[in-house]
């Protein structure tokens, strides 16, 4: 673990959910001061977010996380939507390109768990009920004001202040930065209780209905049921009561269903908004607090973990001296993209399945099946559910593994040690440099090991790589980012330019 900075090089993270402690986390791993605060007294101890897709496993992976999620969690392997009792899309996310072919469910308590476990042990504590009150930053730092407990405010002072507090977020209207978009027309429920079918229990099940829409995902224990609200509302304050959602399963879907041991209920209405920028001068949003949208397809948390995962390593590249600030800029060129496409998608599937004015059910229950069942439509709907269909390419139409991919998670030939996952090799810390050649990796390890900044990036030998999603990259190097992209291939006969490519990147002098 590099050493520790200075504490004028701290981040002050605001907002300990899941993207904050994902922060933390990357910011700790590399060696960077932080201090985590939350306004809450204590964790939530609703399930809220369930939804862990295959991209964010990979990730937590680097960490060394991602096995211990899954052994919670429940795998669903595939998903479905129904018009009633037609089966219009089935998903099979088995054929999945990644180690984590499935979505796992598991509550977004035991993520926040999992990961506070995780920067604890790299030194990090959240302090709770500490409210930002107010903040001002210059050219060298950020100024700001922060009570404890009602108390009287205390100032303090941080290299960069990233907001991750959520969709009321005190950091992005203290920026006064708009948050743009709309507020869907649907309103919906949701609760977690047990449910008794026939229908498989590791497959989500989303159901249409002139009534409105029902989506029933399996968890570890038991269920969470999401519906449009009746036309009607409830009579309840807090929530729907079991016998109503009972009711509104036994209408929406064409197979015998009793729910049962309701645990937790309430009502929410979606809305899709998006800041108007991510970072102004030293501070910068992540998560909840730079975008919401419909839960549809379970991205939310998953974006907001990989947010702060693109920035963690940045920053500390920056405040460690190992690159020009310059760096910090690419997290709003490459994740704002991303985040659009987020809102756009998650609104479009909201509408679909919730069209109910003749004749749009009828012409999308006609015309989803065929479509639906094609090879490249699954593949499509695949690898965007799953977030591994995510670049940072910047709309270069390029055949084969190129910078700004996702690096695959290949199996890897290690000379005298067998064969390893890839990401095994990854720290989410250092750029790797990953060299493919059977015949001479030893001694072509060593000649160019002179020349990596050991700071910056690290040597990975390997005598082949098995992947199945990308060309052969035997007599190849992948100089890869700390968070698991691309940042150059090519044959290793240039690999001397990919180190001199990676110091005028990170416009770094005297490496």
């Amino acid at each position: 673990m590099p050493a520790l900075l200075s504490p004028r090089s701290t981040v002050l993270v605001v907002g300990a959910g899941p993207t904050g402690l994902a922060l933390a986390l990357g910011l700790a791993t590399a060696g960077v001061p932080v201090r985590l605060v939350d306004s809450k007294a204590a964790p939530s101890t609703t399930s809220r977010a369930i939804g862990i897709q295959a991209r964010t496993l990979e990730l937590l992976d680097l960490f060394g996380l991602a096995e211990t999620f899954v052994s919670l969690g429940l795998r669903a392997r595939a998903g479905n939507i129904y018009a009633q009792s037609r089966q219009l899309v089935h998903l099979d996310l088995s054929c999945l390109e990644s180690r984590y072919p499935f979505v796992l469910l598991l509550e977004q308590t035991e993520t926040e768990r999992l990961l506070t476990e995780a920067i604890v042990r790299k030194g990090v504590q959240i302090e709770r009920d500490v409210a930002l009150l107010s903040f001002k930053q210059d050219d060298e730092g950020v100024d700001v004001q922060l009570s404890q407990s009602g108390a009287g405010p205390v100032a303090s002072r941080y290299a960069y202040m990233v907001g991750c507090d959520g969709a009321h977020s005190v950091t992005r209207h203290g920026l006064d930065l708009g948050f743009s978009g709309k507020t869907l027309r649907q309103k919906f429920m949701l609760a977690d209780l047990d449910v008794r079918w026939q229908l498989p229990n590791d497959q989500f099940h989303i159901f249409t209905s002139p009534e409105g829409l029902m989506a029933i995902f399996p968890m570890r224990s038991g269920h969470r049921l999401i519906a449009e609200t009746p036309k009607e509302p409830t009579a309840s304050a807090t929530g729907p009561t079991l016998s109503q959602l009972q009711e509104i399963a036994a209408q929406r879907t064409a197979v015998e269903v009793t729910l049962s041991n309701l645990r937790w209920s309430s009502f929410f209405q979606v809305n899709s908004r998006l800041a108007t920028r991510l970072r102004p001068g030293r501070i910068f949003l992540a998560g909840d607090a730079a975008h919401i949208h419909s839960p549809a397809g379970a991205q939310g948390m998953n974006t907001g973990i990989q947010d702060a995962l693109n920035l963690a390593w940045k920053l500390a590249f920056v405040l460690r001296g190992d690159a020009a600030p310059e760096l910090l800029d690419t997290y709003q060129s490459e994740r704002y993209p991303v985040e659009q496409g987020v809102l756009r998608k998650t609104e479009i599937l909201t509408k679909m399945v919730s069209l109910r004015a003749p004749p749009l059910p009828y012409a999308r229950n006609l015309i989803v099946p065929p479509l639906a069942r094609t090879r490249l439509v699954q593949s499509v709907a695949r690898k965007t559910i799953s977030q591994i269909g995510i670049n940072y390419r910047r709309g270069r139409l390029l055949e084969g593994l190129a910078a700004g991919d996702r690096m695959p998670d290949a199996e890897v030939e290690l000379e005298g040690e067998g064969t390893r996952p890839l990401y095994s090799l990854l720290d989410g810390a250092h750029f790797k440099l990953l060299l493919v050649s059977y015949s001479d990796v030893s001694s072509l390890g060593a000649s160019i090991a002179a020349l990596v900044p050991k700071q910056i990036a690290q040597l990975i030998c390997a005598r082949s790589v098995h992947c199945d999603e990308h060309q052969d990259l035997e007599k190849s190097f992948v100089l890869i980012r700390p968070d698991a992209y691309v940042a150059k291939v090519g044959p290793i006969s240039r690999v001397a330019e990919a180190i001199d490519w990676l110091g005028a990147h990170l416009q770094v002098k005297n490496h």
